[in-house]
């Protein structure tokens, strides 16, 4: 659904580079604070679904191919996988909310839901799946599921968060 208002694309811009800055800081550097149990929300991961639901396709791409190259800087044997990932869903993202859903928080939760696990099910695939390694089902039960459900809860804030800020941001 195209909207006629247009957004303060600097400012998003600049919002857009906080949080992504944010959210690396918080997932890689001062992970303790967020972990409960060896529940972990992949933040980078939602944010580009975010930023691809609100903003379109465009801003869904770059902030996940920026997104997703910090991840895989920071991570061994990833090559390139975050960034491919990461620029793909925040792409499609944008695609199906601009074109195929109305924009509200049903749809975005529903559409979050369904990212976040095609997200861990990538992530399974490619390095539990793909690689050999026999560990593909511990991390499925005890780590991917139990951090899929609390990505869906900080999903419902960041979900607030970022409809205050185009709001803010929009010149109607």
């Amino acid at each position: 659904m195209q909207m006629n208002s247009k957004l303060k694309t600097p400012f998003l811009c600049f919002f857009e580079g906080l949080f992504i800055f944010l959210f690396f800081i918080l997932q890689y550097n001062v992970s303790d604070i967020l972990k409960i149990g060896n529940a972990f929300p992949p933040l980078l991961a939602i944010l580009v679904f975010i930023c691809g639901f609100f903003f379109g396709e465009a801003h869904g791409l770059y902030v996940g191919l920026i997104s997703g190259i910090l991840m895989d800087a920071v991570t061994v044997d990833s090559t390139c996988f975050y960034a491919l990932l990461l620029m793909i869903l925040g792409f499609f993202a944008g695609s199906i909310a601009t074109h195929l859903l109305n924009n509200n928080f049903g749809a975005a939760l529903t559409l979050g839901g369904t990212f976040t696990a095609i997200f861990f099910l990538a992530k399974w695939l490619f390095f539990y799946v793909f690689k050999g390694n026999g560990q593909g089902s511990v991390y499925l039960s005890s780590y991917a599921l139990p951090s899929y459900i609390y990505s869906l809860i900080l999903f419902v804030g960041m979900y607030f968060v970022f409809k205050f800020i185009k709001k803010k941001l929009t010149v109607k």
